[in-house]
């Protein structure tokens, strides 16, 4: 499955999920605010751990690495990095990408899939998508 990446901005205009990263931020800095303790990783071995952010050294509980503050990064921050799953297409979806790239009129309802050629229309189940997708990729690595 391909990954996206998306850097959040607390300017950017976000989806909802990265929403939910934005509200970390805002948490984060709330809690650094409040208390000057920080959520970072260690910069030697990933360990999650909070830091005291106006210490200059620190040291991590799980590896013994000891630096400035500097080689701790935040887990959360302004221009962050979220990744996420590329949503994947349905069968229908992936049959009506498909039939527009040879120019052809598609129309969806539900689970059905219409093709409008020269006045007629065509309708194709899901089912019916599902065989032919099957059948056309099969054909493909025949073809290679």
């Amino acid at each position: 499955m391909k990954k996206i990446f998306k850097e959040i901005h607390l300017d950017n205009k976000l989806t909802q999920d990265e929403e939910l990263a934005k509200q970390q931020i805002h948490n984060a800095d709330y809690i650094l605010d409040k208390t000057g303790l920080d959520l970072v990783t260690c910069g030697n071995c990933g360990t999650i751990q909070s830091i005291y952010a106006g210490h200059e050294s620190q040291e991590c509980y799980s590896c013994g690495f000891t630096a400035d503050s500097c080689d701790f990064p935040s887990l959360f921050f302004d221009g962050m990095t979220i990744m996420k799953d590329e949503p994947q297409l349905d069968a229908i979806s992936k049959a009506q990408e498909h039939l527009k790239s040879f120019g052809l009129e598609t129309k969806r309802s539900g689970e059905t899939l219409w093709i409008v050629t020269n006045g007629t229309s065509l309708k194709l189940s899901d089912d019916e998508i599902d065989w032919r997708a099957t059948q056309y990729e099969l054909k493909q690595k025949e073809n290679k």
